[in-house]
C-alpha cells in the first residue's frame, strides 16, 4: 500500500467519523441541506496564425506557414453540498479542434505529471478534426473546526504574480496560451489548518503516475500590517524547493513578488533561483496598468543554448533568463474594454505584443478580439510563436 492510499484512507476515516458524529447530534442533514448546483461555460476560439521561418537548435527548422482553426470547449461544473461543511465537485470538459493543418499528431493526449490517473480520452481524430473529453476536477472537501481537507483532483494555486508565478508548483498557465482558462487539476490530498485571523498552514501531497516522482509541500500564509506574506517549501519533480511571496501596497500602487530556490538532491551545482516583482496601479475608474519582471534562473542568456525540448514538452515555460511584461487596460464604457500588452525577453530582444478589445454582450456573454504580434531575430525565443488573430466568444451559465 503506497503513501497516497494511506493518506486517502485516513482522510475518508476522518470524514466518516465526522458524518457519524453529525448524525448523532442535532445537526442531522435533511433534504433542505442537500444542494445541487450546475454551472459552466461554452468557449469558442477562432484564430488565424502565420508562422515565419525559424531555426531551433536541437529540434527542427520551421518553414513559413499559415493556418486557420477553431477550438470549441464545453465545460460543465456540477457540485453537491451536504449541509454547510461537505462539498463534492466535478468539472468535465469536451472540446473539438477544427483546423486546416494536419492534426494526426494530436491523436494521443499528453500525460500530466501532476495526475495519477489518466481521465482524458479521444473521441475522434482525423486529418483536420480532433474531439476529446476529460475530467479536470473531481474532489471532496470537508470543513472542520480546525480547517479543511480536500481529496481528489483539485486546483492548488499558489503565488501572487499576475503574469508569472514561480511558487505555483502545480501546473501554471503559459502566458502565451489564450485557449486555457483553468489550471490543470492535480491528484492530491490537501489540508488547510486555520491558525488565526489571516493565518493558515496548507499541506499538500500530490500522487502521480508510477514513472514520475510524487510531490509534497507546504505553504504558511499570514498578514503583517498591509502585506500578505507566505513561505513555501517542498519536494517537486525530484528537487528540493523553498520560497515565498508577498502582496500589499506601495503608496497607492499594488506591490507584489515571489521567489523559489530549487536544488536537486542537495546538489548545489544544479540549483537555480526564480523570482518576480510587480507593480500595478488603478489611475482612475477607466485606466489600469501593471508591470512585472521575471528572473528565470533555470534559463540562460545564450540564445544558442535554449532548451526547446523541455519547452515543447511543457516542463518549462521560458528558456531565457530575464523578462519584463507591461499591460494597460482602458474602460471605454460599461460594456467595452480595450487592452495592450508587451512581453519581452530582455536577453535576446524577442517578445510578443497584443492588442485586444472586449465587448460584454450580456451579463453572461462576452466577445474578445485579440491580435498577437511576435517579434525577434531568427533563433530567438518568441520567434517560434506565430502572428495570430483571435476571436474569442464566452458564454457562462
Amino acid at each position: 500500500m503506497n503513501t497516497f492510499k494511506i493518506v486517502l484512507y485516513l482522510y475518508l476515516f476522518i470524514l466518516s467519523t465526522n458524518f457519524i458524529y453529525s448524525q448523532s447530534d442535532e445537526d442531522l442533514i435533511t433534504e433542505s441541506d442537500f444542494k445541487l448546483n450546475l454551472t459552466g461555460y461554452i468557449f469558442n476560439l477562432s484564430s488565424y496564425s502565420f508562422s515565419r521561418s525559424n531555426k531551433l537548435i536541437g529540434i527542427i527548422d520551421i518553414e513559413p506557414a499559415e493556418s486557420v482553426s477553431d477550438l470549441m470547449r464545453l465545460r460543465l461544473r456540477p457540485s453537491v453540498l451536504f449541509g454547510e461543511n461537505t462539498r463534492i465537485e466535478a468539472q468535465y470538459e469536451v472540446n473539438g479542434l477544427l483546423s486546416d493543418r494536419n492534426l494526426y499528431k494530436l491523436n494521443e493526449i499528453s500525460e500530466n505529471k501532476r495526475q495519477a490517473v489518466k481521465l482524458a480520452w479521444n473521441l475522434h481524430t482525423d486529418e483536420h478534426l480532433v474531439l476529446n473529453h476529460y475530467i479536470d476536477r473531481l474532489f471532496i472537501k470537508q470543513v472542520f473546526d480546525f480547517g479543511e481537507i480536500t481529496a481528489g483532483r483539485q486546483r492548488i494555486s499558489w503565488g501572487v504574480g499576475r503574469v508569472w508565478q514561480p511558487t505555483d508548483l502545480f501546473n501554471p498557465i503559459n502566458p502565451v496560451n489564450f485557449s486555457k482558462i483553468e489550471k490543470d487539476g492535480a491528484d492530491a490530498v490537501s489540508t488547510k489548518i486555520y491558525i488565526g485571523n489571516f493565518t493558515d498552514l496548507e499541506l499538500v501531497y500530490n500522487h502521480t503516475m508510477s514513472k514520475y516522482k510524487d510531490n509534497f509541500g507546504g505553504r504558511f500564509r499570514t498578514n503583517y500590517k498591509e502585506y500578505d506574506l507566505s513561505a513555501v517549501a517542498g519536494y517537486f519533480d525530484g528537487r528540493i524547493v523553498v520560497g515565498g511571496d508577498f502582496a500589499g501596497n506601495l503608496y497607492d500602487a499594488g506591490f507584489r513578488g515571489e521567489f523559489i530556490y530549487s536544488l536537486k538532491g542537495g546538489n548545489f551545482e544544479k540549483e537555480f533561483l526564480k523570482f518576480v516583482l510587480g507593480l500595478d496601479y488603478q489611475f482612475d475608474k477607466n485606466i489600469y496598468a501593471l508591470i512585472e519582471y521575471q528572473h528565470n534562473g533555470e534559463g540562460t542568456i545564450c540564445r544558442y543554448c535554449y532548451d526547446y525540448t523541455r519547452l515543447v514538452s511543457g516542463e518549462i515555460l521560458n528558456v531565457g533568463m530575464n523578462y519584463i511584461a507591461v499591460n494597460a487596460n482602458y474602460r471605454l464604457n460599461d460594456l467595452t474594454n480595450a487592452g495592450i500588452s508587451n512581453n519581452i525577453n530582455l536577453n535576446d530582444g524577442s517578445g510578443f505584443a497584443t492588442v485586444s478589445g472586449i465587448y460584454q454582450l450580456t451579463q453572461s456573454w462576452q466577445l474578445n478580439l485579440t491580435a498577437m504580434l511576435t517579434y525577434g531575430d531568427i533563433g530567438t525565443e518568441y520567434r517560434i510563436y506565430p502572428y495570430s488573430l483571435y476571436l474569442l466568444t464566452e458564454y457562462f451559465f
